[in-house]
């Protein structure tokens, strides 16, 4: 029998995601509101087979438990999450996600996730493969005309402009380094450039860095 862990927050949520797995497969189903208690239960040699993980912890520990990915090889990682950035969804894959699955899909393709994971075979439901798809397109295509930059791409380029590191803006702006480096390429697409330096110059040409800022 497999031995499940759900990381999830919202309690209803929690809940329902518990019953309906139990009322498809036969497993031991623990439920943990934070990473903390999770976290906790691993070092006390709790042996899991999957992990069900939220991101949008209330705790702001959204990516600790990927801390405890290399001392439990054999246990699988499931992302359920509403989040629809690709710099986030890549980033949990860069972290060792076995699988991903979008809230908004139907409860069915966490249980097909689960199945997946256990024959060795990564899983990412429709939706998720299609904002990957389309992420992909958006930035290879050599058709696509010159934008504005977005908001977050102009904090991310003030800041750099600033001698902020990526890790640095990552903090600041609460997103992972991994969403800061697909931003900085966005960035760098847009304005044709080829270097950090020709990338500032052409920002500050357009109008996009505030000198001023401190």
């Amino acid at each position: 029998m497999k031995r499940i862990a759900i990381l999830e927050d919202h309690e209803i949520l929690r809940n329902l995601t518990c019953e309906y797995l139990l009322t498809k497969i036969q497993a031991k189903i623990d439920t943990f509101s934070n990473s903390k208690d999770l976290i906790a239960a691993i070092d006390d040699n709790v042996e899991y087979d999957i992990l069900i993980i939220d991101l949008a912890l209330e705790d702001g520990e959204n990516f600790a438990i990927f801390d405890k990915k290399k001392t439990i090889i054999n246990c699988k990682y499931i992302v359920h999450t509403s989040n629809k950035d690709t710099g986030i969804i890549n980033y949990c894959m860069e972290l060792g996600a076995e699988a991903i699955v979008s809230k908004s899909s139907n409860e069915e393709e966490l249980l097909n996730a689960i199945n997946s994971v256990i024959d060795n075979v990564n899983y990412y439901c429709p939706i998720i493969k299609t904002i990957l798809k389309n992420a992909r397109s958006d930035f290879y295509s050599s058709e696509a005309p010159e934008r504005e930059l977005s908001k977050r791409e102009r904090e991310i380029l003030n800041l750099v402009w600033n001698n902020y590191s990526t890790k640095e803006i990552a903090k600041t702006l609460y997103i992972s380094h991994y969403t800061v480096e697909t931003h900085r390429k966005s960035i760098m697409k847009k304005f044709g450039s080829n270097s950090l330096v020709e990338t500032l110059r052409i920002g500050l040409k357009k109008g996009y860095i505030d000198t001023l800022m401190n």
